[in-house]
């Protein structure tokens, strides 16, 4: 026994209470459900190789619970639909505990048809059954007018009567090379200005006029225009591009500062030859200056 112990807050003893047995995600279907609607048992060992085992083991049935989401059943309904009166009662509808036990039997021996509920088939009826089924009887009864209609509208010989696209040939521009001569380039139509009538302009006498200006004319006032153009530019990078290039100038080969050999080994450092001097014939000696690659060892490197 503990004496003053200390309180602990925010834990809950678990072992105060009764596990629940309620199931989250997919819940088991009843036993009188699934006996009132005629549907089996799962048997692991019977049923663990057919197509949703795991969602009909959750459930507890033969085959697993799913609204009618295919073909092969769409088509079922629509033959239960026609046949049944458990389906097509003209009097009261469909009958759908009879309907959704003889959907279960016909489910146990069908592979792709799966087991239902009443709600199930309820809402298929009430939904896609009954939009399918005014969608086609509104396109019976308009076929008379729609169907004439469509096939004048879908009538191949109607593009036989429609106006011919204009056929113009396509002439390649092509450039072979160089600069246009001026006498070919487009010349740019200015406005020619003309000045206003002279006026008279009475002076006073005894008054000095000041000098005239004359503007010197250069070789800008008789431009012919022709570089502001996008042609001229086109032309003279065309023409550039057609220059020959020339050639790259040839680095020459690395030689030896000290003995003047390509294949010496002091072409990299001056230490690794073994070569007298070509100049002094020295054994030892660090050879010409490579900034001044023209004079001899004993003068090159004087500043």
């Amino acid at each position: 026994m503990l004496i003053d112990p200390n309180q602990t807050t925010g834990w809950v003893n678990g072992n105060l209470y009764q596990p629940t047995t309620e199931v989250a995600g997919v819940l088991p279907i009843p036993a009188d459900v699934r006996l009132a609607l005629g549907m089996g048992t799962f048997a692991s060992s019977i049923h663990s190789k057919q197509r949703h085992h795991f969602l009909a083991s959750m459930q507890g049935t033969r085959k697993p619970v799913l609204p009618v989401h295919n073909a092969q059943e769409r088509d079922l309904f629509c033959n239960f639909m026609m046949s049944d009166s458990g389906f097509n009662d003209p009097v009261h509808g469909p009958s759908w505990e009879v309907a959704v036990r003889l959907w279960n039997n016909t489910a146990d021996t069908t592979d792709g048809v799966f087991y239902k509920l009443t709600e199930q088939l309820k809402v298929y009826y009430n939904g896609d059954w009954k939009r399918n089924t005014n969608t086609k009887q509104t396109k019976a009864m308009t076929a008379i007018v729609r169907v004439p209609l469509k096939r004048s509208l879908c009538d191949p010989r109607r593009s036989s009567t429609a106006p011919k696209a204009l056929e113009r040939p396509q002439n390649l521009h092509t450039v072979p090379k160089g600069l246009l001569p001026d006498d070919m380039l487009p010349v740019p139509h200015l406005p020619v200005f003309t000045p206003p009538p002279a006026r008279s302009v009475p002076i006073p006498s005894g008054s000095r006029l000041p000098p005239l200006m004359t503007i010197p004319s250069t070789s800008a006032d008789h431009h012919s225009g022709h570089e502001d153009r996008p042609e001229f530019h086109v032309a003279r990078k065309r023409a550039l591009a057609s220059l020959p290039e020339l050639p790259a100038k040839k680095r020459k080969g690395r030689t030896c500062r000290k003995c003047g050999v390509d294949a010496c080994p002091g072409k990299k450092s001056v230490d690794l030859c073994r070569t007298p001097c070509r100049d002094c014939s020295k054994q030892i000696c660090r050879g010409r200056n490579p900034n001044r690659p023209t004079r001899p060892c004993n003068v090159g490197w004087d500043d």
